[in-house]
């Protein structure tokens, strides 16, 4: 994607298509999305990045060593019909402290951007 704007913006679009409730993209907000990616400091590329750095980091990731990790964070959930994976909830709970956990009837990927609803909704 570093080296074809056509490749970006359709990786792009097919996550904005796909991946939420049949929301009516405009060009513009569409040709936003795209912009972030092409035009941050770390490039279209900076998705990938993580997956580098996993890959590369000398270390075995295990289901332990996230726990291990992450089992003080308190986290906050929310389950969305659109999402690629539907994992069950007591999966959640093994990763560890949830204390705030929703299901909506609706919505997937960027939903607090289409449905206008921002961070502060936590409502159930």
């Amino acid at each position: 994607m570093n080296d074809s704007p056509i490749a970006l913006l359709a990786w792009i679009y097919e996550k904005l298509h796909d991946w939420t409730d049949n929301y009516p993209w405009t060009d513009d907000e569409i040709l936003t999305w795209v912009s972030i990616y092409a035009f941050s400091v770390a490039g279209p590329g900076a998705a990938g990045r993580i997956y580098y750095e996993v890959a590369h980091s000398g270390e075995e990731t295990s289901y332990d060593g996230v726990v291990q990790w992450n089992g003080k964070v308190k986290m906050g959930l929310t389950y969305n019909p659109k999402e690629l994976k539907i994992h069950p909830k007591n999966w959640a709970h093994t990763l560890g402290p949830v204390v705030f956990l929703s299901e909506k009837d609706h919505g997937g990927w960027g939903y607090m951007y289409y449905l206008g609803k921002g961070l502060a909704d936590f409502s159930v």
